[in-house]
């Protein structure tokens, strides 16, 4: 696995890691305005005087909150648009051929609109259990019985296995609605529509459930690792300037 991300990358460097760096400037100059609300409602929230209206608080409240969804909104879009490019430069450098960043793009931005559709309903079916199941739980505790609330844990419990068992299930329909098509029976081939790549998934994955887990599970622990060495990185001169924040007494 590692070794084929590193030769992939290798290869279409320009496609990879030019087009995230496109991506990531773009979102983070788009979010840079709604970024600085946040701050600045904090900031007006800590100046607020012990006097200060109700409406006042709710006021900056609610335009922290919503500079907050706008920012991850705006990430979560080029997030879901990038992983649906470079599923595209990827399907390609498996056999063999090199992408430059507009070939990846002119190939990838028509079913960008379905990649987002089913990015949704992806996040829908995954949290679907564990929303009805936080449902069950609150209104047992409600009843105050403590069989009741046991029963309702037991339930958010198997509620959790079964959302780990769909997201592995359908993991695999996000590239597969960016790269294959079907083929009508009159007619040229389209591409996969979000229903067929979700079918699709799931036959891949029926057999190999365990597998698939494993490679997913080792995926987000490696990047886990990177993200903290990095960010490690970056904050080790601030850390020796100042070692009690190093040691967690900043």
């Amino acid at each position: 696995i590692l070794d084929g991300a590193v030769t992939t990358i290798r290869k279409n460097l320009g496609a990879m890691l030019g087009l995230s760096v496109v991506v990531a400037v773009l979102i983070q100059l788009g979010g840079l305005y709604f970024s600085w609300t946040m701050f600045d409602a904090l900031n007006e929230l800590s100046l607020l005087p012990a006097t200060a209206s109700e409406d006042q608080v709710l006021g900056l409240f609610s335009d922290f909150a919503q500079a907050g969804l706008v920012t991850v909104a705006l990430e979560w879009l080029g997030r879901t648009i990038l992983t649906g490019i470079l599923t595209v430069v990827v399907s390609r450098a498996v056999l063999g051929e090199h992408m430059t960043a507009g070939e990846a793009w002119r190939r990838a931005r028509s079913r960008l609109l379905r990649l987002l559709a089913l990015t949704i309903v992806y996040v829908v079916i995954v949290l679907g259990p564990l929303l009805l199941a936080g449902g069950v739980l609150f209104a047992l505790t409600l009843s105050g019985d403590g069989g009741a609330i046991a029963l309702g844990v037991l339930v958010f419990v198997a509620a959790i296995f079964v959302a780990v068992w769909l997201a592995i299930r359908y993991v695999l329909a996000t590239p597969i609605v960016m790269i294959e098509t079907i083929q009508p029976a009159n007619g040229a081939p389209v591409p996969i529509g979000i229903a067929g790549s979700l079918r699709r998934s799931a036959e891949l994955v029926r057999t190999s459930w365990w597998r698939v887990f494993g490679i997913y599970l080792l995926i987000v622990l490696i990047a886990y690792i990177i993200a903290n060495a990095m960010s490690f990185t970056v904050s080790l001169p601030a850390m020796l300037a100042d070692p009690a924040e190093g040691i967690g007494f900043g």
